[in-house]
């Protein structure tokens, strides 16, 4: 994966926490995670990239305007991505944290794979949602008025939503963004 792809999966919350990779290496170190839980690694983590994602939306929102930003009603979209990368944050400590402990790595990673998939079906449909409202902004067609905007963005989703599936069911290679994580969890560091 290139570097600024993972910066901004990092920063949007979308791309995978580098808790698990953060807490093994640290030990023994005596620095300030060493002997830290992972849940407060991954915790702290969380708090540091919402709050890179919660700036990237404040800038949004000057550079979109007030009206705009309200008219839209991005702070929906941003909420609905908060969300979903927190979803994929406890995904990751339940698959790579306590999953590690009683699962073999196989179906650790199939399992993460899984719930990563499913959250990452929320961004195209929220792709799908903004492209909409500008479609019917563009065409002076009030904002929100019908099922428009849900029909098309609940369509993205449920798609997204089935090839996550699929790739989960027969993809067997390391998730991308983890392989780190992957390399200390198999070497049983």
């Amino acid at each position: 994966m290139s570097p600024s792809l993972r910066i901004i999966g990092y920063a949007t919350l979308i791309g995978p926490p580098q808790a698990v990779y953060l807490h093994r290496s640290a030990q023994g170190t005596r620095s300030e995670l060493d002997g830290l839980p992972l849940w407060l690694v991954l915790f702290t983590e969380f708090l540091l990239r919402a709050t890179v994602f919660t700036l990237g939306i404040f800038l949004i929102g000057e550079w979109m305007g007030a009206e705009i930003f309200l008219l839209y009603r991005v702070t929906y979209f941003a909420i609905a991505m908060a969300v979903s990368g927190a979803v994929h944050t406890v995904i990751y400590y339940l698959t790579l944290g306590v999953g590690a402990k009683h699962w073999q790595f196989s179906t650790m990673q199939r399992l993460y794979r899984l719930g990563r998939n499913l959250t990452y079906s929320v961004a195209p449909a929220l792709v799908a949602a903004l492209a909409t409202l500008v479609w019917q902004d563009l065409r002076y067609i009030p904002l929100f008025e019908g099922d428009t905007v849900w029909s098309i963005s609940a369509a993205v989703w449920g798609l997204f939503m089935l090839l996550g599936i699929c790739e989960a069911m027969f993809v067997n290679r390391i998730p991308t963004g983890l392989e780190r994580d992957a390399a200390l969890l198999q070497s049983g560091r």
